[in-house]
């Protein structure tokens, strides 16, 4: 009976992925506007159907290990200030960051679930990366119609395709490590990284883009870390050095790169975020207690998970939500850094930095929106399943 609801778990997370995936697809995202659905997709409630199955399948490892039942207490300490906003504010917002919460931690469950040997587990690797970055080619030929760089952003949800695909350069860069690999094979990997950077940097998914590189600069170090921190720095700080001089000193990729950076942005790089960032800073200062939650004052939607928190709930309510993002952070980094296993064993500590850092310049993330970034946590929960192996 095991051995059955472990190949259903696995069959049911492949289709779940395929889902996802799928619905970034352009024909889905033209056909999903066709009939109105402007958030969201026609395939999502497919998606929570999938992913509520594998809930169920997967609740006893819920509550597995010491750092999910941390993160559902803060949960619940998230709900009891959603009450508590409603009870005296007749306000209901927090309702959707419990929902959002709530999705990451069962995909953290689900995850710890899965049963995989080596083989399985890195078909799900490379299943999963190799289909986004099918689906961001698909998005650059329907909207594009090649690798050029257009002053009109790709209407494509480009920014959590971005993560997933800033997550597929991540398990490119693995299998490029892993010692059993094979050379050839290693430069195969090599140029599906080099094509994963054109696809974002082509959609213009910027902050996908930087966290692309810094993400492949930590997983070196963190790498090299296990044999030594001299070690470490040089092959990071070697790599670094390599792509600044690619970058810079060949004319085509310089300015393919600062096309897609700047384009149609010359005067604001940040394309107004520092304005609302600042107007948010100081809407929270004012409000510094409980935010926007009692005033509902129309502010320009913030780009910083941290910061939207805190100027919609103030300190009091975003405590909880904080504590949570703050302390599966601090949990990551820690463990990203004292790896336990290979770096493909121990790759969701790293792959849930991707959604992380990206939050300095998302409202949603890491969060979401929906299970857009599921995966991350689903490799998080395997991460987490097989350090307890060790």
């Amino acid at each position: 009976m095991k051995q059955l609801i472990s190949v259903v778990n696995y069959w049911a997370l492949l289709l779940l992925i395929v889902l996802i995936a799928i619905a970034y697809h352009p024909i889905v995202r033209d056909a999903s506007r066709g009939m109105g659905i402007e958030s969201g997709s026609i395939l999502s409630p497919y998606i929570l159907i999938v992913f509520a199955g594998l809930t169920v399948l997967s609740s006893r490892s819920l509550f597995r290990y010491r750092m999910q039942r941390r993160s559902w207490l803060l949960l619940f300490i998230v709900f009891l200030a959603c009450i508590f906003a409603y009870a005296f504010f007749k306000n209901d917002e927090m309702l959707s960051d419990i929902r959002s919460l709530g999705i990451s931690l069962c995909a953290i469950g689900i995850g710890c679930n899965l049963n995989l040997n080596e083989k399985k587990y890195k078909f799900l690797l490379l299943f999963c990366a190799g289909l986004f970055t099918f689906v961001g080619i698909m998005n650059i030929m329907h909207g594009l119609g090649g690798f050029v760089i257009e002053r009109v952003y790709l209407r494509i949800g480009k920014n959590i395709l971005g993560v997933n695909i800033a997550t597929s350069i991540l398990i490119y860069v693995a299998f490029i490590l892993d010692s059993s690999v094979r050379k050839k094979r290693k430069w195969f990997f090599c140029a599906l990284v080099a094509l994963s950077f054109l696809i974002v940097l082509t959609l213009r998914a910027r902050t996908a883009t930087l966290c692309s590189g810094i993400i492949i600069f930590y997983a070196v170090y963190a790498y090299n870390l296990r044999k030594s921190f001299r070690n470490a720095i040089f092959k990071s700080l070697g790599i670094f050095i390599l792509v600044i001089m690619i970058a810079l000193f060949i004319p085509t990729v310089r300015d393919y790169i600062y096309d897609s950076f700047t384009m149609g942005h010359e005067d604001d790089l940040l394309s107004g975020r520092t304005v609302r960032n600042e107007v948010a800073l100081d809407f929270f200062f004012d409000n510094f207690f409980f935010g926007n939650v009692h005033q509902r004052v129309e502010l320009a939607w913030v780009h910083n998970f941290p910061l939207l928190k805190l100027s919609s709930y103030g300190i009091l309510l975003s405590l909880p939500i904080l504590l949570l993002y703050l302390y599966q952070l601090i949990f990551t980094l820690k463990k990203s850094l004292h790896l336990q296993r290979d770096l493909l064993g121990s790759l969701g500590y790293i792959a849930l930095l991707i959604p992380f850092i990206c939050s300095m310049n998302e409202p949603t993330l890491p969060y979401g929106p929906g299970t857009g970034t599921v995966f991350n946590f689903i490799l998080l929960g395997l991460a987490l399943s097989y350090d307890n192996k060790v």
